[in-house]
């Protein structure tokens, strides 16, 4: 049975080309057997090969509304993302930072059914090792912010729209989700996940 819910899914990528409609044809066939309704944002972040196109060839054969986001240079992840937020009007959305995350469906719907239980923001955690960088990314974040944020790496993350708008509408310059979510005060659980590869 689905859940009746309205839920978006936000991807990012460029130069998807040749992936993304495998990837929208996936992802439409999870929200669909899962969801009443449902959108798919794509967010084409300056490519320069047939992405566009092979989204928009492959948005006839999908069961929900899709909306492709063409920016036209790049600026990074983050500016991209909140692009394909503002687009969003789900009642629950996924952020997805890669069309070549591989977290299974499975997995997925792991993460609703934890946001439904009462945490706003569900996070998921490749079990992968961190790289070097990011490692000393995150402890210098960890150890300059001012508030006891303990971020690690997060591929794809579940939002309630409260917890979302609460982001958005936050005045803070530096304008980075994974921290932002965590400032808005509603409650955050992070789930880990094996890439099938693995």
């Amino acid at each position: 049975m689905n859940h009746k819910v309205f839920v978006s899914f936000i991807a990012y990528t460029h130069n998807g080309g040749g992936r993304v409609a495998g990837f929208l044809k996936s992802v439409d066939a999870y929200l669909s057997s899962t969801f009443e309704c449902h959108e798919i944002i794509i967010v084409n972040y300056g490519s320069t090969d047939s992405t566009a196109l092979e989204v928009e060839a492959a948005s006839a054969g999908l069961n929900g509304n899709l909306i492709l986001i063409n920016l036209p240079w790049r600026h990074g992840l983050e500016p991209a993302m909140t692009a394909g937020l503002h687009k969003s009007v789900g009642d629950f959305v996924y952020e997805m930072d890669s069309i070549g995350t591989d977290c299974t469906d499975e997995f997925l719907l792991k993460m609703f059914e934890a946001a439904v239980t009462g945490y706003d923001i569900v996070a998921g955690v490749p079990e992968a090792a961190q790289s070097m960088t990011s490692r000393l990314f995150y402890k210098f974040i960890n150890r300059v912010s001012y508030a006891d944020l303990h971020m690690t790496s997060e591929t794809v993350r579940l939002a309630s729209r409260r917890a979302i708008n609460a982001m958005l509408n936050l005045k803070e310059k530096f304008r980075y989700r994974k921290a932002l979510y965590l400032l808005t005060g509603y409650p955050k659980k992070n789930l880990t996940y094996r890439s099938p590869s693995r």
